[in-house]
């Protein structure tokens, strides 16, 4: 192949990944209004509403997990008794959670950490990190850290239900 034709389509395979892969400031507006939309979720009064929004919040292997955890628990709950997404045990009355910020940062070209904060009346300040991963759906909440969690994830597929924490 001479050297022309080779510097040709070489300058079109970049041309053609750069129309592919969305800009990163496209990937943090349509991240950080995927979490916003998530909290805004916590809004609506009829708590089925949110419980049939999980699986757009999470990835399908995520919600899977969850999922696993709530059954199959004869007499207890799970390792998940509280809600990860606010690190709580009740987010008070629909518009009592509130997000204070979020801090997006890139972890590869379809990954972010997103670190929340978020305030439910009355209580100190609460900070989660979310490991968002963009699917063919949009973005989903891929894993769950929090001060006493590491990883929720590893927590769900390690951890017997004996052994569970709620967060203070």
């Amino acid at each position: 192949m001479d050297r022309k034709l080779h510097c040709t389509l070489l300058w079109l395979l970049c041309i053609s990944l750069f129309q592919i892969v969305p800009s990163q400031a496209q990937n943090v507006d349509s991240a950080t209004a995927f979490v916003r939309q998530v909290d805004a979720d916590y809004a609506n009064p009829d708590w089925r509403h949110q419980q049939n929004r999980q699986d757009k919040f999470y990835t399908r292997q995520m919600y899977r997990l969850i999922a696993a955890d709530r059954t199959g628990h004869t007499g207890e709950v799970g390792n998940l008794d509280w809600d990860p997404i606010c690190s709580c045990q009740d987010p008070g009355d629909p518009g009592d959670l509130k997000v204070q910020s979020i801090t997006l940062s890139p972890t590869g070209p379809f990954t972010f950490k997103a670190v929340v904060a978020f305030v439910i009346v009355r209580e100190p300040v609460i900070t989660v990190t979310l490991t968002l991963l963009k699917t063919p759906s949009g973005w989903r909440i891929d894993d769950i850290s929090e001060k006493e969690t590491t990883s929720l994830r590893a927590l769900l597929l390690t951890r017997p239900a004996s052994e569970h924490r709620a967060p203070k």
